[in-house]
């Protein structure tokens, strides 16, 4: 199986990274219209932030796996062939990948191809993974606020104390915290154990102010 796939050069290494079968063959695309050109039955992976709304009217009927962390398949009123899957920076090379979607018999069949495992989730913001690392680094974030510990001691405590690949912090970097902001403001309009850290939501509005300074 030939599958044709817009993402950055990071997801691209973490997928080429997980062992796959002899029948997969990756073709990586800077844009849509390139990976379009395939077989139209064949699986597309649109990783890239842009990539799927320009594509978006071609697709329907076509399984089309989408970075969505945060925007639900309802939300987005994306095709029921759509699977919202985690391609925030360290998730895709993860052993098991979460799938949301309506077609769960036809995403697991891909899965099986690829020789990857997949699990079905609700069609929620966050999936799963994603909704608690952002809870811990916001637990960490609480913590730092109330001058509990310093931000790598924080990181050591989290990987030595509980086998973290990562730690909180370190997880922040890697995500981005707009990103993880994102996802704590959407999830706290329900939920208000979500709320964002008052220190988390300061490095957030400072980081944001600087960007938005900064010449282009």
């Amino acid at each position: 199986m030939k599958i044709f796939a817009v993402a950055n050069l990071e997801q691209q290494q973490e997928i080429l990274a997980k062992p796959a079968t002899q029948e997969v063959e990756w073709t990586f695309c800077k844009e849509y219209s390139e990976a379009a050109a395939g077989d139209p039955n064949s699986p597309l992976f649109l990783l890239s932030d842009d990539a799927v709304e320009s594509a978006r009217p071609s697709l329907a009927g076509r399984p089309v796996f989408i970075n969505s962390v945060i925007t639900t398949l309802k939300e987005g009123n994306y095709s029921p062939s759509f699977i919202r899957i985690n391609a925030w920076p360290g998730f895709l090379s993860r052993p098991i990948w979460e799938l949301a979607t309506a077609d769960q018999t036809g995403a697991l069949k891909i899965m099986n191809v690829l020789g990857w495992e997949g699990v079905l989730v609700g069609d929620e913001p966050g999936l799963v993974a994603a909704r608690v690392i952002s809870m811990v680094i916001n637990e960490a974030y609480f913590a730092l606020q109330e001058g509990v510990s310093g931000k790598k001691e924080i990181d050591m405590a989290m990987k030595l104390g509980n086998n973290y690949p990562f730690g909180p912090m370190e997880w922040l970097d890697r995500i981005g915290i707009e990103k993880v902001y994102t996802l704590l403001n959407t999830l706290s309009k329900k939920d208000a154990r979500y709320a964002p850290a008052p220190l988390l939501f300061a490095e957030f509005q400072q980081q944001t102010s600087s960007s938005h300074d900064s010449p282009h």
